[in-house]
């Protein structure tokens, strides 16, 4: 019984120090730049932390998923264009 229940807080004391945490390596901010009477330029910007990188938005369908950005539809707004990288993009062969 005394082993059994030592046990039993054994796995309690590892479950409780083992919790899972969200990595999010990966931070963004936006901003808006009118370029017209109706139209206005949004510029997602993100920083990566070290270690990690994100893939390219217009990559082939032979490869793997490209970066995507989900946008909720806002009333009177529409999207004129796709989503396109910009600043400092390294290319190179992926293994995996």
């Amino acid at each position: 019984m005394v082993r059994a229940l030592s046990f039993l807080l054994s796995f309690c004391a590892v479950a409780a120090l083992a919790s899972a945490q969200m990595v999010q390596p990966v931070h963004f901010s936006t901003s808006m730049r009118e370029t017209g009477v109706a139209t206005a330029e949004v510029v997602f910007s993100a920083t990566i932390d070290d270690g990690w990188h994100v893939y390219s938005t217009n990559l082939g369908s032979d490869g793997p998923i490209s970066a995507s950005l989900l946008v909720n539809q806002l009333q009177g707004a529409e999207i004129d264009g796709p989503l396109a990288p910009a600043g400092k993009e390294i290319k190179k062969i992926d293994n995996m």
